[in-house]
């Protein structure tokens, strides 16, 4: 397996349209109050794309037995299987963590700055706290049946509101409306592709929903 394929694997890119589609919902909506900076958007992208990559690569760190006790493992469920099947360090994979949050951050920083507000580094700080302690202790919310909860507000409230915040500096309060059939969604991915996984999490102590 090549670098990039195996990168790509690891970070579970063909996921990024989970956050992709809640980022154009919020795109729209921005439009409606005004023209849109195409600077800001891809700014934005790139960083929602950081932190949803960073988080995938904390849930494999943190869920190394689990994804190794799998035995339904695929493309949509069971982890990327690249620390079980030795494809990479975990060494490695802790560092590629970090860059894709300081990434994303940098960008927050940018958008921010920028004319986004203070609103963009809440969003941001939100965005991380989701994606970080749905895996990684103390919290590990995916083990506690509250993890679905936090994935929907992620990419669901979070997501759409905070792509109008950054976009155009303000919040509309339609956004917000328009953002829970998203996180719905996206909670009920989550939700079904728990079915698969039941044996390997209970054998570890996870409990989801």
């Amino acid at each position: 397996m090549n670098r990039l394929s195996l990168w790509a694997q690891a970070l579970r890119v063909h996921y990024f349209s989970a956050s992709l589609i809640p980022v154009l919902l919020g795109t729209v909506i921005a439009r409606s109050a005004g023209p849109v900076s195409l600077f800001r958007l891809c700014l934005v992208l790139g960083g929602v794309f950081c932190y949803h990559g960073g988080a995938n690569l904390v849930n494999d760190l943190y869920d190394a037995e689990t994804d190794g006790l799998n035995q339904r493992a695929s493309l949509f469920n069971g982890g990327s299987q690249v620390l079980p099947k030795g494809l990479s360090a975990v060494s490695q994979m802790r560092k590629a963590a970090i860059l894709c949050y300081a990434l994303g951050t940098a960008s927050a920083l940018v958008l921010a700055l920028s004319g986004g507000g203070w609103g963009v580094l809440l969003f941001s700080l939100a965005g991380f706290g989701c994606g970080y302690f749905y895996s990684a202790p103390p919290l590990r919310l995916s083990a506690t049946g509250l993890g679905e909860l936090v994935v929907g507000l992620a990419f669901g409230p979070f997501l759409v509101v905070g792509t109008v915040t950054a976009l155009t500096g303000t919040f509309i309060p339609e956004a917000l409306l328009v953002s829970l059939p998203v996180g719905m969604l996206i909670t009920a991915v989550i939700l079904i592709n728990e079915i698969p996984d039941y044996e390997s999490d209970r054998r570890t102590g996870k409990r989801t929903l």
